[in-house]
């Protein structure tokens, strides 16, 4: 009769912390991303009502740079 090994105890520890990690690098990378989109492309301040700002910005609405 042969017994299995249970799997790695230690690996099944870390592995949540590691893909914790990769989730948080994940994020903070996009805002990174994202604050760095902004610096190189500022946007011109509106200068009317809410509704002609965004009459006068459609573009600033995407992802993009």
């Amino acid at each position: 009769m042969t017994t299995t090994q249970p799997r790695r105890p230690f690996i099944r520890r870390v592995t949540p912390l590691f893909r914790a990690f990769r989730y948080l690098n994940e994020e903070l990378t996009g805002a990174g991303e994202a604050i760095a989109c902004s610096n190189r492309f500022p946007q011109p301040r509106p200068h009317g009502g809410v509704a002609e700002a965004k009459r006068v910005h459609p573009a600033s609405a995407g992802k993009g740079c």
